[in-house]
């Protein structure tokens, strides 16, 4: 036999095949590797794609919630003033909160026969040159009358009627007809004043008649008042949105459902790129307030240059080279039987290494991989495939891939397969723009991410389809939502509680002026005393605001909450009656928290009030503690929530509950489900706002009918060294003694109000009105005693700064503040710095009095 191999050029045919054989075995690692690089290169681009579909969405909707507040403006004041609509848009903070938004606007509705009183009305204003553009009789006008920042630019739109062009005009009428937010298509604004124009749109929310609650379509443009709009400059959003943080891709965003150029709002793609054919492209659409925005993505050479790996170059040359030594070294030791053999065996073993590393690969993948034959059947799977749907491996393999289809979707997949089956080709599709779902082995379904990426196996062709579960990463997105809207919702109602404030102190004190005036006047004095009653329950209904917005003074000090239990206990026992049975449950070794006592007293006659409430036959009501340590397993799904230790304060009742649609509401402000006049919607929200102002956080369990549970989880610290009374206020006004104080105080009836307490207490008074005629005055005149100062001012300058300011040019200065917007109360190190003491709006004359001696005396 071998010497008839060595005739037909045995030696030759060997090394040839042994060769062949080397160089197969390179080429499918080398394609193998290839194909994984690819699949990783799509991964990444995809998911950034993802993440900057999300950054635009949930910026649009964070702008959705501005313009929400703006309406919300609208329910609070009337009429809106133009500078309660400047104060507004102050507050929010424009430039830094929200970069990208032009302007906060509003446009009002003007029928015909009221234009000639609205345009007179708006020249006595202030603007004489005030007028509708452009000119002409129309059936209908919508004039922009408000626009901040009230720049160059937004002042080129001042008086424009909107319903003038017909792209703005259907937006506007669909957000009319819907009661929701609308966008508009592409247009060029008016703001448009430079040579740099870019593409614009606008966003809409319709304002209705105050008092009114149109549920159909005729009935809204009947009760229409007018718009709360805002303008964007396309290219400036996107830049805000983008914020250079995604330079490896390139994108175009269109208006409208294709990717039309006449469409476009922005593009990033420079010439040079544009002229490149790029790696990776894909087209998402998302809709952003009822529009539909087409969004064109392109890799650059810089993503696939950092993408790439040199890993398959290096299997590709390795593996020729080691070819060519193989075939080499086989026709020189062809003739030894021996050698070849153990060639072989090494050749074999090197293949069942490189199997043995891609099944580790395959098994371990962080995603779920499902091997598909051509017969639709499962093949393999990995071990995350397994974690992701809930069947075992040897449940699964064998059975028709459908199995893993939603069953609303099994008999079109079956076509989808086998028409994929006849042209396979690698594709990635994401759930962005297509409603893809898996169905696990309980027959739930999940929102994923698919893959699907041919190979060769023999003449047989099996796709390795990978799945991502995106569970988790919505759920995060929409935590995310919520966190947004949550802020804004508290940025406005605290800025409304500030405003609030200064007039209920004008009420307050005027109210405590004119009191001794009347003693004796029994009918007055009743009357008085009903109106103080009255703007003591408003300074009330702030306060609650403030605790939503996480901007209420707090005392916060170590407390143990089983000591405070047992006297609750008794007040809620007397207060909810004999048909509330209620309960306390202390936990054992309870750690001290810190907390301001009063609120937590606060927060669990709240919680218990709306507890018997949705217990109206009565019940159970639960109060128990608890320790808790909380860690990064935690924090991984709970964006919102610290690691650490912290005290646990539960109320559970057993009573209806709340449904997920209720239940997702439950903490804002001004949300009830009780008839009106049963509650102000303020309890919860208040409780919410406290629990995260104190470093804690809160969490709500509820079933329908199956009672609710309310967590209060406040940081834990150390006991103190001894008990801390706070001390109490005297009671009557402790007169001054002719001391000098310098009053600083924007608002002009406020500054009057105030003057004139100060006064009758007995101090000599100078007032001002802004932080830099205070120091003109302290400049000119040095012998004051006490600076009693607000701390929101206008000007440049805030009464943290004066007072700074004010104890280096004069150390023994006494100072005292004021506020009724108490954000800029918490903290900046001011009581440790200056000694002084923070006076919340609105005050009563004997407590002004009070905190004036104690800081004149140094106490």
């Amino acid at each position: 036999m071998d010497d008839l191999i060595e005739k037909v050029g045995g030696r030759r045919f060997l090394a040839v095949a042994v060769a062949a054989v080397a160089l197969a075995v390179t080429l499918v690692v080398w394609r193998v590797e290839r194909d994984l690089e690819r699949q990783v290169m799509q991964e990444a681009f995809a998911s950034r794609i993802r993440l900057i579909e999300a950054r635009i969405v949930n910026r649009m909707a964070a702008y959705e919630q501005v313009l929400r507040g703006g309406v919300a403006v609208f329910s609070v004041f009337q009429p809106v003033t133009r500078a309660d609509w400047r104060n507004y848009v102050y507050l929010l903070d424009l430039d830094r909160e929200y970069p990208g938004i032009q302007g906060v606007g509003f446009a009002q509705r003007i029928r015909p026969d009221e234009r000639a009183n609205h345009v007179a009305a708006v020249r006595a204003d202030g603007f004489p040159d005030y007028d509708i553009r452009p000119p002409g009789d129309r059936e209908e006008l919508t004039s922009i009358v408000f626009l901040e920042p009230f720049d160059a630019r937004n002042r080129a739109a001042f008086g424009y009627d909107m319903f003038s062009n017909e792209i703005r005009r259907a937006a506007m009428e669909r957000a009319r007809d819907t009661g929701q937010a609308a966008l508009s298509g592409r247009v060029e604004l008016l703001q448009e004043i430079t040579e740099e124009r870019q593409a614009g749109f606008l966003l809409y929310l319709p304002v209705y008649a105050p008092g009114s609650d149109p549920q159909t379509a005729e009935a809204r443009r009947e009760a229409l008042s007018g718009y709360v709009y805002s303008p964007f400059r396309a290219t400036d959003l996107m830049r805000g949105i983008l914020q250079g943080e995604f330079p490896q891709i390139d994108l175009e965003v269109f208006d409208g459902p294709a990717a039309d150029e006449a469409e476009l709002l922005f593009s990033n793609v420079d010439a040079a790129a544009a002229a490149l054919s790029p790696e990776l492209v894909q087209t998402a659409t998302i809709e952003v307030a009822g529009r539909p925005w087409t969004i064109a993505f392109r890799s650059t050479p810089a993503f696939v240059e950092e993408m790439q790996s040199p890993l398959s170059t290096v299997l590709l040359v390795g593996g020729l080279v080691v070819t060519v030594l193989v075939f080499g070294t086989v026709w020189t030791l062809a003739s030894a039987r021996g050698r070849a053999v153990r060639l072989a065996e090494s050749m074999a073993r090197t293949r069942e290494n490189i199997e043995a590393k891609f099944r580790d690969l395959f098994a371990y993948a962080p995603d779920a991989i499902v091997m598909v034959g051509a017969d639709g059947k499962i093949q393999d799977v990995n071990q995350q495939a397994e974690a992701t749907f809930g069947f075992a491996h040897d449940e699964i393999v064998g059975q028709p891939v459908e199995i893993l289809v939603p069953e609303t979707l099994g008999r079109s997949h079956v076509g989808l397969r086998n028409a994929y089956v006849n042209a396979p080709q690698r594709r990635t599709m994401a759930a962005g723009s297509l409603d893809l779902r898996g169905r696990r082995k309980d027959g739930s379904t999940f929102r994923a991410d698919i893959s699907l990426t041919p190979l060769a196996s023999g003449q047989e062709t099996v796709v390795a389809a990978t799945v991502r579960d995106l569970t988790e990463r919505i759920a995060m997105e929409k935590q995310l939502s919520q966190a947004q809207k949550m802020e804004a919702i508290g940025q406005l109602t605290g800025g409304i509680a500030h405003d609030f404030n200064n007039m209920l102190s004008v009420v307050v004190g005027n109210l405590d002026l004119i009191e001794p005036q009347v003693q004796g006047d029994t009918r007055v004095a009743k009357r008085l005393q009903a109106a103080m009653d009255s703007a003591l329950r408003g300074a009330e209904l702030t306060r609650r605001l403030l605790a939503f917005a996480r901007q209420q003074p707090l005392e916060p000090q170590a407390i143990d909450l089983n000591q405070r239990l047992p006297e609750l206990e008794a007040i809620l026992t007397r207060m909810l009656g004999e048909a509330t049975v209620v309960k306390v449950a202390p936990g054992r070794r309870l750690w001290w928290c810190i907390a301001d006592p009063s609120q937590v007293d606060n927060a669990i006659l709240n919680l218990a009030i709306n507890a018997r409430d949705a217990m109206p036959g009565g019940g159970t009501l639960v109060i128990e503690t608890a320790n808790l340590t909380i860690d990064d397993t935690v924090t991984a799904k709970d964006q919102d929530v610290s690691p650490g230790d912290y005290v646990m304060l539960a109320v559970t009742d057993t009573g209806t509950g709340m449904s997920p649609e209720v239940l997702e509401h439950a903490t804002e402000p001004f949300f009830t489900t009780k008839e009106v006049g049963r509650g102000s919607g303020l309890g919860l929200s208040m409780v919410f706002g406290f629990a995260q102002q104190s470093g804690g956080y809160l969490r709500i369990y509820s079933e329908l009918g199956h009672g609710t549970t309310v967590k209060i989880y406040l940081p834990r610290t150390s006991a103190p060294d001894g008990d801390h009374p706070a001390s109490a206020v005297a009671e009557g006004a402790a007169p001054g003694g002719g001391e000098r104080v310098l009053l600083v105080e924007d608002n002009p009836e406020l500054r009057e109000a105030v003057g004139a307490q100060l006064i009758d207490l007995g101090y000599k008074v100078e007032a001002v009105g802004h932080a830099k005629a205070a120091l003109d005055h302290l400049a000119k005149d040095a012998a004051v005693d006490l600076l009693f100062t607000d701390i929101v001012m206008p000007g440049g300058m805030s009464g943290f700064e004066l007072a700074r300011e004010a104890r280096r040019r004069h150390p023994e200065l006494k100072i005292l503040l004021t506020t009724g917007y108490a954000a800029t109360a918490a903290g900046d190190g001011l009581e440790s710095e200056f000694g002084a003491t923070v006076l919340s709006k609105p005050y009563r004359m004997e407590e002004l009095a009070q905190r004036l001696r104690t800081v004149l005396s140094g106490e």
